[in-house]
């Protein structure tokens, strides 16, 4: 099916091969695609922190769910993992853009839930505990330490 035929969308072919079926989609219409690219030129270093903000804004929002949900095997999981390290890689650095542009309290909400699902990636905690510090909430962050310190030791 070509992108012209009836039932296709814009930019989209389907292609029939030896081994299947192929399905051709720009990179620009893959969320993975558009995440890596958007992180990639956020950390230019001629970016401001403004502009590195928006971007990873706009990066971490393609984000909806588990990464190739329903899907088993090895190499999903290999690749889950990694799309899901990248990710925590983004929002440690959007958290400290925003720091730097003085707006902590838009990060507290989205690094508490990853320190959540993810305790013993100290970077999140760290990050958490800058930004509460930032917001005027120390006794917080000092308890973030403390939860920190005891998941560790267990």
């Amino acid at each position: 099916m070509g992108s012209n035929e009836p039932g296709s969308a814009a930019g989209l072919e389907l292609r029939r091969g030896c081994g299947g079926y192929l399905l051709d989609v720009p990179s620009g219409r893959v969320d993975v695609h558009r995440f890596r690219r958007l992180f990639d030129q956020a950390r230019a270093a001629d970016r401001t922190d403004a502009e590195r903000v928006l971007m990873l804004r706009e990066a971490l929002g393609l984000w909806r769910g588990e990464p190739l949900a329903g899907l088993a095997g090895a190499w999903v999981e290999r690749t889950r993992h990694s799309w899901g390290q990248q990710r925590i890689e983004a929002v440690l650095a959007w958290s400290e853009a925003e720091l730097r542009v003085g707006k902590p309290n838009g990060v507290i909400g989205m690094l508490d839930g990853l320190v959540a699902e993810h305790p013993l990636v100290e970077p999140l905690t760290v990050a958490l505990m800058r930004a509460l510090h930032a917001a005027g909430r120390s006794p917080e962050a000092l308890a973030c330490f403390a939860d920190l310190q005891k998941r560790l030791v267990e």
